[in-house]
């Protein structure tokens, strides 16, 4: 079992990684979040819940920390480590009939990409009251070179588990802005896409992946998305 003792706050250098049954052996939290997801869970899948969820964040890192638990596809099943040492891409997309546009957060490995809607991260650190993000997003109120706070990313495959802080810094702030300010309410269609565009594509209809490959021939792996508390989920 590797495990830091001085694991506040998680960083690329005190990368925490276990077995996986080892860790749900002394870890009594992770083992019923792990059985949750066993029982009800399919793959590709990310769980939004809290440090408090984990003893083994909870300990070093408080209760409150937005946590994402990723169980990756079977394709990824010995890149526990590799992903959580790896930041996220930001990038939009736009939908087949060109009326709307995305941000989206992805994590690369190979040629597989696990996807991540930025919208659902967000909404969940704001429905949660953690407002760094939420209020970086909003009035760019980042200090230089200080994180405004971190989410915890929790890889778990049958084999390993790894986990790290993402620090909400300059850099991942900056990349947000820059997307979500052509997507979402911003995105303007008719600007972008000629008419005759915009009618060639209405018949794709509003799904953002026609196909499950990227524009740079990747796999996508599309995550689905469920919460989870101890003693219940939804």
């Amino acid at each position: 079992m590797l495990f830091n003792p001085d694991l506040s706050p998680l960083t690329r250098t005190t990368l925490f990684a276990d077995d996986t049954k080892s860790l749900a052996s002394w870890d009594d939290r992770f083992a019923a979040l792990h059985a949750f997801a066993s029982r009800f869970v399919r793959v590709p899948t990310a769980i939004l819940t809290r440090s408090r969820e984990l003893d083994v964040l909870a300990q070093h890192v408080g209760d409150d920390v937005p946590t994402v638990a990723i169980y990756p596809h079977r394709c990824m099943a010995k890149q526990a480590r590799y992903l959580a040492t790896t930041h996220p891409s930001v990038w939009n997309t736009t939908s087949g009939d060109l009326r709307a546009m995305d941000t989206y957060l992805s994590w690369t490995r190979g040629p597989f990409e696990l996807v991540l809607p930025e919208s659902v991260l967000t909404n969940f650190i704001a429905e949660q009251s953690a407002t760094a993000l939420r209020g970086a997003l909003a009035d760019n109120a980042a200090a230089p070179g200080l994180p405004l706070g971190h989410i915890a990313f929790v890889f778990v495959t049958p084999s390993t588990t790894a986990m790290q802080l993402l620090a909400v810094d300059d850099d991942l702030v900056t990349s947000l802005q820059g997307a979500c300010a052509c997507s979402g309410l911003n995105y303007e269609p008719w600007r972008v896409n000629s008419e005759r565009q915009m009618a060639a594509a209405k018949h794709r209809g509003p799904s953002y992946f026609d196909s499950q490959f990227g524009w740079d021939g990747r796999m996508l792996l599309d995550l689905g998305i469920c919460t989870y508390r101890l003693g219940g989920a939804s």
